[in-house]
C-alpha cells in the first residue's frame, strides 16, 4: 500500500521528524510514502503570490502568516540526508504546486534539476480567488463561472 500525499510541514526538517512517518507507515503496513511540502513554504516561491494575495486582504494575511518560512535549499538537504538512510519503507519526495497559469515559466525554473521524485500540480485559486479557504467568501460569487474556470485551469494543469 502507498500514501501518496503527506505534508511535513508542522515539524523541523530532520530525520528525527521523517522517521515518525516511517514507524507509522510501518505500523499501517505502508510499502510506501510520498512526502511533500506546499511550494508556498518556501521563501523562493514567495512571488508567486504576489497577484492572489493583491486580491485578497484574507489572503494576504494567511499568507504573511504561513508562507516562506524555509528556504527550499532546506528541504532539499533533508531529502538528500534521507535517501542516504535505509528506511524499511520506501520514501519519495515531493513538492505540492500552486497552479498559476501565468507562472509556468517561474514553476519550471524553480522546480527544474531539483530531483524531486514528483510534482503534485494543485489549484487553490481562480482568478485570484481562494476557493478552498473560508465558505463566507463565496457569498456574491458567481459558482459557475468559478468552477467553469477551475475546470479550464484543471485541463491546463494536466496538459503540463
Amino acid at each position: 500500500m502507498i500514501d501518496g500525499h503527506i505534508h511535513i510541514e508542522r515539524g523541523d526538517y530532520t530525520l528525527e521528524w521523517i522517521e515518525q512517518f516511517v514507524n507509522k507507515a510501518v505500523e499501517m503496513e505502508f510499502d510506501e510514502i510520498r512526502l511533500l511540502e506546499h511550494c508556498y513554504i518556501f521563501e523562493e516561491f514567495m512571488p508567486m503570490y504576489d497577484s492572489v494575495c493583491a486580491h485578497s486582504e484574507y489572503v494576504d494575511d494567511w499568507f504573511r502568516r504561513k508562507a516562506g518560512k524555509h528556504r527550499i535549499s532546506e528541504y532539499l538537504g533533508l531529502i538528500e540526508e534521507a535517501r542516504e538512510q535505509k528506511y524499511p519503507v520506501k520514501i519519495k519526495f515531493g513538492l505540492e504546486i500552486c497552479y498559476f497559469k501565468e507562472r509556468e515559466a517561474f514553476i519550471r525554473e524553480m522546480t527544474k534539476d531539483k530531483e524531486f521524485d514528483f510534482l503534485l500540480g494543485s489549484i487553490h485559486f481562480v482568478d485570484g480567488f481562494a476557493f478552498d479557504h473560508k465558505p463566507e467568501h463565496w457569498i456574491g460569487m458567481d459558482v459557475d463561472t468559478i468552477y467553469r474556470r477551475y475546470f479550464e485551469d484543471s485541463v491546463s494543469l494536466a496538459k503540463k
